[in-house]
């Protein structure tokens, strides 16, 4: 009855952990020794905003749960081991990875992302890539330097525009408008005295020769 009940829960384990695989899009394997008790408390809290948690099974019931999935990572199912599940991508690979740094008792060993598994290179990759708030401020500061250059551009442009008009102001100033009216009279007197008719005499005149 005890071997039943034994196996029952045993089933049940197995079962459990076949559903938290299919739900994370993470899963890392990882060592522990070493650490204390407090840096496993921090750990965990740190995961947890991450929406992640630490989980500590049986090898040969994680191997019977990654059979059920077809996934292999028999190599790595020896001496003690925790499992991080995360439904996050990056957030808690990052969080796990940087606690790796700076705590040489924690070694990550394999994984399973997005239900294929990876070695330690590929999640140290991921591990590297900037968080979702760092690509946005990278996005915004991309935007404002096109922004920055299109303004540079728009202002050399409208002082272009202003020095055109600048020179064509200059070279209609070049003839003053006295200069233009003080030839029109010349050439109204010159044409006055071409076509004045000769001086007739006058009736005085005509008399004294009469007489």
């Amino acid at each position: 009855m005890a071997s039943e009940k034994n196996l029952n829960l045993k089933r049940e384990t197995v079962a459990t952990i076949v559903d938290k695989i299919k739900s994370s899009e993470t899963v890392i394997l990882f060592t522990y020794q070493g650490l204390t008790v407090e840096d496993v408390s921090s750990l965990r809290r740190k995961l947890r905003e991450n929406d992640g948690e630490v989980k500590v099974y049986k090898n040969t019931l994680v191997k019977r749960a990654l059979d059920e999935l077809n996934l292999d990572l028999d190599e790595f199912l020896d001496g003690p081991n925790a499992i991080l599940f995360s439904k996050t991508l990056l957030e808690s690979i990052k969080e796990l990875a940087a606690f790796a740094k700076n705590n040489k008792n924690l070694n990550i060993r394999a994984g399973i992302i997005k239900g294929d598994t990876v070695n330690v290179d590929t999640i140290e990759e991921y591990a590297n890539i900037p968080s979702m708030e760092g690509l946005l401020t990278m996005l915004a500061g991309g935007m404002i330097e096109h922004v920055k250059n299109l303004s540079i551009g728009l202002n050399l442009y409208a002082e272009q525009l202003n020095d055109g008009q600048a020179v064509e102001t200059s070279k209609v100033e070049e003839t003053p408008a006295e200069e233009v009216k003080s030839e029109e009279p010349t050439e109204v007197a010159q044409t006055t005295e071409e076509t004045a008719p000769e001086a007739e005499e006058t009736p005085a005149e005509e008399a004294t020769q009469e007489s």
